[in-house]
């Protein structure tokens, strides 16, 4: 058992149920949600670009505004300085927690689709 229920009482008589528990709740780290999905430690090393040129604000400010256009076009567009920004600290904990959960690395793609194929191969057989 996690712990002892306890009923906490609010002003208008309302009951919500609290647990206390000797645990403690600890979040995966980044670079351990990486290592679950068979990533490298260096995997998003190098990402930033300390001094962006013009270029490159351009290029990513047409990247955003398109992406902008097609999900959510009442939002506010990146200013110039939001996008350079950025750039220089391209992923920050939330960033890497998205992309470790959207991920699908090539080992586990290849497992699935390999078993696919056997199965496939069988049923032709």
């Amino acid at each position: 058992m996690l712990g002892d229920r306890t009923v906490r009482h609010t002003g208008d008589d309302a009951t919500v149920p609290e647990y206390e528990s000797n645990y403690i709740i600890r979040r995966l780290l980044p670079i351990e949600c990486s290592r679950l999905q068979a990533y490298p430690d260096y995997w998003v090393d190098g990402l930033e670009t300390p001094n962006p040129t013009d270029e490159d604000i351009d290029w990513w400010h047409e990247v955003f505004e398109t992406h902008r256009l097609a999900t959510e076009p009442t939002k506010k567009p990146k200013s110039r300085y939001q996008i350079r920004k950025w750039l220089q600290n391209p992923y920050g904990d939330s960033a890497q927690y998205r992309l470790w959960g959207n991920s699908l690395t090539v080992s586990v793609a290849y497992n699935v689709l390999a078993g696919i194929a056997e199965e496939l191969a069988r049923e032709t057989q």
